[in-house]
């Protein structure tokens, strides 16, 4: 009985570390995506400035989730929406699918 303590307690960690890992990824994410939307209201004042290399980084990590939503997602006027949507998505996905995953997880551990 005690090595079965054992193999539960671990998936328990195991699931419990997958749990605060997609979380944080899901959060810094999110941040990113307001980060940008921020970044874009500035124009850098050269190529070679501190915020230029910061829009940068934020363009990079951010476009692979952004670009396919602004695929199929037409601009409202000047306005690019894509990243309310994909912001609301991830709020979606994180509350409505992932929570509840981790938490039916937990019932049966």
């Amino acid at each position: 009985m005690l090595p079965r303590r054992r193999g539960v307690a671990a998936v328990s960690l195991v699931v419990e570390i997958l749990d605060r890992t997609v979380n944080l990824f899901i959060t810094v994410l999110e941040i990113l995506i307001v980060v940008r939307a921020l970044l874009s209201w500035f124009e850098p004042p050269g190529y070679r400035s501190w915020f230029y290399q910061l829009q940068r980084l934020v363009y990079l990590l951010t476009e692979p989730v952004l670009a396919p939503v602004r695929s199929w997602m037409r601009p409202v006027g000047i306005f690019d929406l894509s990243p309310l949507v994909v912001l609301l998505a991830l709020m979606v996905v994180q509350q409505y699918l992932w929570r509840p995953l981790i938490e039916m997880l937990a019932r049966v551990l």
